[in-house]
Formats: C-alpha cells, structure tokens, sequence
C-alpha cells in the first residue's frame, strides 16, 4: 500500500548520515576505517559528547561517545538531506502532521531539526550550506 507523498515536496536526498552512540569512540573509528574501509573526517565534541566523523561516498556515520552519563550502544538518529529551501517546507509538513520538531538549529555549515516518526525512532532533516563548504 502506498501513500501520496505532499505534491510540494522533493524527495528527500540519499540518507546523509548516522548517529551511533558507542563504549569505545577509539575501538569504533577502528573498526569503520580498517574494516569498512571509511575515510575519517574529523573528531569534534561539545559539552555532552566527544564525536568521530568517518564519511564513505556522500554517505557519513557519527560515533557519540558521551561524556556526562553511561550510554548504551545504539543508533541514535538517521539524517535526511533536503536543500536549504525545502526545510521549511518540509517543516511545515511535520507540523501538518501533528509530529513535534526542534530547531532549525545550526551546526557548522549546515540547519538540522530532530523529530521522532510515529514509532518513536529519532531522524533529522539536514540542510547543507553549499555557499559555506565552498569557502
């Protein structure tokens, strides 16, 4: 059974990355680069996590490693990639929908809002400055 997609709306972009939280930040780079054959981007942190970022084509996964309370391995979130015109829009969908969000918030070059599907599982909606990266 199929359903409608809003006719306003592109499909979003190939899935732009995951999150997963890990024990061992160190042990998972690791393993996503020896086994995976993932190129390492950057490690980053803020004041609840330290983060690696390995990519593969367009595709990236996030390791979470948290520094204020013991989490259990798990995916945290997947990431969508729409442009930076479409967020809105697409924003406006989810609040058509009834589903609640947070943001836009900014993170270096690009504009994410989190949400939850109807079961509950956590995705973003990521927009790309392509302006910035191209500085």
């Amino acid at each position: 059974m199929g359903y409608a997609r809003r006719a306003h709306l592109k499909p979003t972009s190939p899935l732009d990355h995951a999150g997963v939280f890990v024990d061992d930040l160190e042990r998972a780079r690791a393993f996503y680069e020896r086994t995976l054959g993932m190129s390492f981007i950057e490690n980053d942190e803020d004041d609840h996590v330290w983060m690696a970022t390995l990519r593969s084509g367009a595709q990236e996964v996030h390791l979470f490693k948290s520094k204020t309370e013991a989490v259990r391995p798990h995916l945290n979130h997947l990431a969508f990639r729409v442009s930076k015109g479409d967020l809105a829009a697409r924003l406006s969908a989810l609040r058509e929908e009834g589903i609640a969000f947070t943001g836009p918030h900014r993170y270096n070059n690009t504009s994410f809002s989190e949400f939850k599907d109807p079961d509950g599982l956590s995705s973003e909606l990521i927009a790309v400055d392509e302006a910035a990266t191209e500085r």
